[in-house]
């Protein structure tokens, strides 16, 4: 029988959802204010692989830069968020700024399984479509402080590279999309490319 937070868990994954709003500005490693402490936003790139091609062969593609944070949400919770703009150059996070709009979010539920692939790789699998996505850090510390978050987060945990069957046959594939450019698509930004990927949930 379900219980009340499993029902809760339920309806959530039922509804959670996916935000594409633009603009979009690409960030800079060289921004002295990119390393933030924990709730800050970090930059990052944006890969996904689509649902039902699996681990074996499927191609990644790189949907963009932004800058990634672990908040809390309403009434999504407490959510992995990617924002359009991060950091401004005196080191104040622009979250709550309208340059800092939200471009994807994906609420951190009981049962999830956030994978650390590598010092800056982190990777997840969505369970209801199977598509997976991967976000490309700068270097280890900012991604440390992402999966510390998360792992942080109520019944949700972030597992070791070890004992991830094939990992390295992953990370090779996700360099190649990582070095690749995102593609133009009419000058779209990241916003517009994930707005096209049917990604959110129905």
């Amino acid at each position: 029988m379900q219980t009340s937070d499993g029902k809760q868990a339920a309806e959530i994954r039922r509804t959670r959802r996916h935000y594409f709003r633009g603009p979009f500005r690409r960030p800079t490693p060289t921004n002295r204010a990119y390393r933030m402490a924990s709730g800050g936003a970090f930059p990052v790139q944006l890969l996904h692989l689509p649902g039902g091609v699996g681990g074996g062969g499927g191609h990644w593609s790189n949907l963009g830069a932004a800058y990634a944070a672990v908040t809390f949400l309403r009434p999504q919770g407490k959510s992995l968020v990617l924002y359009a703009a991060g950091p401004d150059a005196d080191g104040q996070c622009q979250q709550q700024h309208p340059q800092g709009r939200i471009v994807f979010a994906y609420p951190i539920l009981p049962g999830d399984a956030f994978e650390r692939l590598d010092g800056a790789t982190l990777s997840w699998a969505e369970p209801e479509s199977g598509a997976e996505f991967a976000l490309c850090f700068v270097d280890e510390a900012a991604c440390a402080a992402v999966c510390g978050a998360i792992s942080a987060s109520v019944s949700s945990r972030v597992s070791p590279a070890a004992g991830v069957e094939g990992v390295a046959e992953r990370l090779a594939r996700l360099r190649v999309a990582r070095e690749e450019a995102a593609p133009a698509l009419g000058g779209a930004d990241i916003a517009a490319r994930l707005a096209q990927l049917s990604i959110g949930r129905p």
